[in-house]
């Protein structure tokens, strides 16, 4: 009787194993893949049609990233331009108080 009880909780085991890997299978869309959105795209059209497109979204993604160069550029250098304006300004205060020391003591 033991045997049949572990058959037993087998069987109910894979069936649920079963049962929640077609639901899964079921929730989840069928969705194409980059290979079949991009074939779809490129066969709708004529082929000077898809060159242009190809083409636009080249120059969409370069120029994407190169905007996130130059971000990147200006935030590097900011804040070393950030420490040469506050350097420069305590420099500067530092000789207009040494100058106004030595106008009182001469």
């Amino acid at each position: 009787m033991l045997a049949f009880g572990d058959r037993f909780i087998a069987l109910v085991f894979a069936i649920g194993v079963l049962v929640s890997g077609v639901l899964a299978v079921l929730t989840t869309g069928a969705q194409a893949g980059p290979y079949e959105d991009a074939l779809s795209r490129f066969s709708a059209d004529s082929f000077d049609q898809t060159i242009a497109t190809v083409i636009d979204l080249v120059m969409d993604k370069a120029t994407s990233q190169a905007a996130e160069q130059v971000q990147a550029e200006d935030e590097r250098t900011a804040v070393p331009m950030a420490i040469n304006s506050a350097t420069q300004a305590a420099t500067e205060t530092a000789r207009e108080t040494a100058r106004e020391r030595e106008g009182r003591s001469a």
